[in-house]
């Protein structure tokens, strides 16, 4: 069984709005993946669509620092 690392997923939208969540996933592609199961439903809510997903790998120590919680 593989390990769940610790992603930010940023969703930038047409308008310029950013959307941030955080995330658990087995790599990179998954995260990515995942990522879409909060941009779909905002692009079709808000109709302004999502321009740009980045995928970034935080760290343990970023998230105690940063008090994240995952989603």
């Amino acid at each position: 069984m593989e390990r769940e690392l610790s992603y930010r997923i940023t969703l930038l939208m047409y308008s310029g709005l950013r959307h941030i969540h955080y995330i658990k996933a087995r790599n990179q592609y998954d995260a990515f993946d995942k990522a879409h199961r909060f941009a779909n439903p905002l692009a079709q809510s808000t109709h302004d669509g999502v321009r740009f997903i980045n995928v970034d790998r935080i760290t343990k120590q970023y998230c105690k620092d940063h008090r994240i919680v995952f989603e």
